[in-house]
C-alpha cells in the first residue's frame, strides 16, 4: 500500500515537473518572438531611413488635371556641395500645352511621407525653364545652405490654358485647387544620395538653358544612341564573317567564276581598337555612304562639339541644316542595291540559271550556296543602312534638339515664380 502511495506522489512530481519545464519554454519562445519582431521592425525603420536619404525620384508619371496632359519625371540632378539642384520634367506632347516658362508657377512644400519633416528645411528660390517645343521642363532650385535629404511636394501649375477641360477633372487629388486649375504634383528629393551630380550645376555661375538641356538630356541620349551604334558595329562585323564564309564556300568549294561584291558594300572594313579601359572594341570605316545615309566617326567626335557643320561643308557646302536634311530624306527613297545584273557561271561556264529545277545534287548546292551568299550581301546592307540613315541620324538630331533649345528655350525667373508653404 505504501508502495502504491509512493508511486502516485512520483507521477504528480513528474507533472508539475512537466508542466514548469513547458512554462519555461513558453516564456522563452515568446522572448524570442519578441526579439526578432522588435529586431525586424527596427530592420524596416533603417531601411526606410536608407530610402528617405538615398531616393531621389517618388513620383514617375503624372497627369494635368484639368487638361489631361502625360507626363513622366525623367531625373533629379544636384551640384556636388548640394545647393542647387535640377528637377526635369518630359511632357508625352505640347501640343495642347503652352511652352512659355512664364505661364507656369510652383508651389513647394515638405511631402507627407513617414520619416520625413513636417516642414521645408530650407527656403530655396526656383527658375522654371521650358526647353522649346523639345517637351521638357526644367525646374531650377538653388538653396545656399544646400538641400538636406526630405521629400518635396511640388505643384506645378498652367495658369494658360490651351483646351477646354472635362466636365468631370479626372484627377484623384484632394487639393480642391486641383479642380479648379490645370496643375499636377510630384515628389522628389533634391537632397537624395542618389540624385545625378550635374557638372553646370557648380560654381556660383547661373547655368544657361543649353548647358542644362545638354547636361541632362543630351548627354543621357548620346550615351544611349553610342550603346545603339556599338550594338550595330558589332552586327556589320559578323555580317562580314558571314559574307567572307559564304563567298568561300561558292568561289572557292564551288569553283563558281568570281563576281566583285556590289559596289554599295565593298570596300568595309571593321578595325579592332581598344576603348579607354584598354577593352577590345571595333570601329566601322565605310568604303561608301548609302543613299540618305551620312558617314561620320562618332568614336572621335561628339555632340557637343558637333558633327553638321563639317558633314554639310564636305557634302553639300551652302546648304541650310533644314536643306540638307530635306537633301537626305529625298535620297533614302533611291534603290541601289541590285544583284539582278549578276550572271553566275560554273567553272566550265555553264550559266548557273541554266541548272534550275536539275535534279543533280551538285547544282542543287551550288544554286543554295549562291542563294545563302546574296541574302549574307543584302542583310549586311540593310544593317548597314541601318547604321548609316538611321542610328547615326540620331547623333544629328540630338545636336539639332541641342541648337534649338539654345534659341528657343523660355525661362521664368519671376519673384513670384515659386510659393513655399
Amino acid at each position: 500500500m505504501k508502495n502504491n502511495v509512493g508511486f502516485f506522489k512520483m507521477l504528480r512530481n513528474r507533472r508539475h515537473y512537466r508542466m514548469e519545464i513547458f512554462s519555461v519554454l513558453l516564456i522563452f519562445l515568446m522572448t524570442v518572438f519578441l526579439i526578432v519582431t522588435a529586431l525586424g521592425f527596427k530592420v524596416y525603420l533603417s531601411k526606410q531611413s536608407v530610402e528617405l536619404t538615398n531616393k531621389a525620384i517618388y513620383t514617375t508619371n503624372f497627369k494635368t488635371s484639368l487638361s489631361e496632359q502625360n507626363g513622366k519625371v525623367e531625373g533629379v540632378f544636384k551640384s556636388k556641395d548640394g545647393s542647387k539642384a535640377l528637377l526635369l520634367i518630359k511632357f508625352d506632347s505640347t501640343a495642347n500645352m503652352s511652352i512659355d516658362a512664364k505661364n507656369y508657377q510652383l508651389f513647394l512644400t515638405s511631402a507627407n511621407v513617414k520619416g520625413n519633416d513636417a516642414a521645408l528645411r530650407g527656403r530655396p528660390s526656383a527658375s522654371i525653364y521650358m526647353f522649346g517645343n523639345t517637351g521638357y521642363m526644367g525646374i531650377y532650385l538653388a538653396n545656399a545652405d544646400g538641400f538636406k535629404s526630405q521629400v518635396l511636394d511640388l505643384t506645378v501649375r498652367a495658369n494658360k490654358e490651351l483646351t477646354g477641360s472635362s466636365d468631370a477633372p479626372s484627377s484623384k487629388e484632394s487639393d480642391a485647387s486641383f479642380s479648379k486649375y490645370d496643375q499636377f504634383r510630384v515628389y522628389f528629393n533634391p537632397g537624395a544620395g542618389h540624385a545625378t551630380i550635374l557638372k553646370c550645376l557648380e560654381g556660383n555661375k547661373i547655368p544657361t538653358a543649353k548647358d542644362l538641356y545638354d547636361g541632362s538630356v543630351t548627354a543621357f541620349v548620346e550615351k544611349d544612341v553610342h550603346k545603339l551604334l556599338s550594338d550595330q558595329v558589332e552586327k556589320l562585323r559578323l555580317d562580314l564573317n558571314n559574307i567572307e564564309e559564304k563567298e568561300n564556300r561558292v568561289f572557292n568549294s564551288d569553283k563558281i567564276q568570281k563576281q566583285a561584291r556590289p559596289s554599295i558594300i565593298s570596300g568595309d572594313k571593321i578595325i579592332e581598337t581598344k576603348d579607354s579601359k584598354g577593352n577590345k572594341t571595333y570601329k566601322f570605316v565605310a568604303g561608301s555612304t548609302v543613299k540618305g545615309g551620312v558617314d561620320f566617326d562618332w568614336t572621335e567626335g561628339s555632340v557637343s562639339k558637333g558633327y553638321l557643320k563639317s558633314l554639310i561643308s564636305k557634302e553639300a557646302p551652302g546648304l541650310s541644316m533644314e536643306q540638307y536634311f530635306t537633301m537626305k530624306y529625298k535620297e533614302s527613297s533611291e534603290n541601289e542595291f541590285d544583284i539582278n545584273s549578276c550572271t553566275w557561271l560554273l567553272e566550265d561556264g555553264t550559266a548557273l540559271k541554266d541548272t534550275v529545277g536539275s535534279e543533280n545534287v551538285r547544282y542543287k548546292g551550288y544554286n543554295e550556296d549562291v542563294q545563302d551568299m546574296t541574302a549574307a550581301w543584302r542583310q549586311y546592307y540593310n544593317d548597314k543602312k541601318e547604321y548609316q540613315t538611321k542610328l547615326l541620324f540620331k547623333l544629328l538630331e540630338a545636336e539639332t534638339y541641342s541648337n534649338i533649345v539654345k534659341d528657343t528655350t523660355t525661362i521664368n525667373t519671376s519673384d513670384k515664380v515659386i510659393q513655399l508653404y
